[in-house]
C-alpha cells in the first residue's frame, strides 16, 4: 500500500490482515507489525505534500489521501482507530483489540 496507489480495498485488506493474527490461534507479533504498517502508510497518506507549481489561488498542498479520492476525515479517524488498537496488542488486550480492527473495517467500508 503506498499514497500512490493506495485504494479503499487496499486500506481493508491490511486491516484484514490484523485481524487474522488476532485470532485466538494467530500470532500476536504479526498482528502489531501488520498494524504498525497501516499506520504508517496511514500517516504517508496524511502527510501533506507541497505542490511546487501552485496555480494562483489554488492551494499550497495535497495529500496522497485526497489525491487518492480518500475521504480525509475518514483517513484520520481511521488512523486514531489504528492507534488505539495498536496499543490494545501492546497491552495484551487481544480481544479489544480485535473488536477495535473490526469496528474500522466496519465503519471503513461504511458509507
Amino acid at each position: 500500500m503506498n499514497e500512490r496507489m493506495t485504494s479503499a480495498q487496499d486500506i481493508v485488506g491490511s486491516i484484514d490482515h490484523v485481524l487474522e493474527h488476532l485470532n485466538p490461534d494467530g500470532q500476536v507479533r504479526q498482528a502489531l507489525e501488520y498494524a504498525n504498517l497501516l499506520l504508517t502508510n496511514l500517516m504517508t497518506l496524511l502527510r501533506p505534500i507541497r505542490i511546487k507549481e501552485q496555480e494562483p489561488g489554488g492551494p499550497k498542498t495535497y495529500t496522497g489521501a485526497g489525491r487518492g479520492g480518500l475521504p480525509l476525515e475518514k483517513v484520520r479517524l481511521l488512523k486514531a482507530s489504528v492507534l488505539r488498537g495498536i496499543d490494545e496488542i501492546e497491552n495484551g488486550d487481544q480481544r479489544a483489540a480485535r473488536q477495535t480492527f473490526a469496528t474500522a473495517r466496519d465503519t471503513w467500508q461504511g458509507d
